[in-house]
């Protein structure tokens, strides 16, 4: 299990991506936006009524939505188990993080953001800002940033927003 201070990470690793894969494809975001990974969590379905999310699980004292992100990115779906690796992150001005399963973790690339490629085209996918070539394969970065802020959440049952102090 890895866990990091969303600052703490961003200072000590700039320009670094975790990069992992999910139904066939490599995909990355910016490691700032990184809260956990995590080899294995129970998650506890939930009814479907919001779009995109599939359940919860705890994590460190906290609530963490569980995130269907093949579905939320367009992605081809594969009927099998949940993925290899568990990954949350930390939304904007959130208090909490939110996460979601992917096939596995390819490592952290760090590459100057000079380095990314634009999209070729607008109909490339929903919260895909561009594209690299690391270590001889593309990886399409997601927007994070954009992804998180876009999800509006509802808060669990019985719990109130609170500030984010420091984060």
């Amino acid at each position: 299990m890895i866990t990091h201070e969303k600052e703490k990470l961003s200072e000590a690793f700039p320009d670094t991506y975790l990069t992992f894969q999910l139904n066939g494809s490599d995909l990355g975001f910016e490691a700032r936006w990184l809260w956990e990974i995590s080899l294995s969590v129970s998650v506890s379905p939930l009814p479907p009524s919001v779009p995109y999310l599939v359940g919860i699980t705890h994590l460190h004292g906290k609530i963490v939505p569980v995130l269907d992100l093949p579905a939320l990115l367009g992605l081809p779906v594969f009927i099998s188990a949940p993925g290899k690796g568990f990954v949350a992150v930390k939304p904007p001005g959130g208090n909490a993080p939110t996460g979601f399963y992917v096939d596995g973790i390819l490592g952290f690339e760090k590459f100057p953001k000079s380095g990314e490629q634009p999209q070729a085209s607008p109909d490339a996918g929903l919260f895909r800002r561009g594209y690299a070539d690391i270590a001889g394969r593309r990886v399409e970065l997601l927007d994070m940033e954009w992804i998180l802020s876009s999800l509006r959440l509802p808060l669990p049952a019985g719990t109130k927003p609170t500030p984010d102090i420091g984060g």
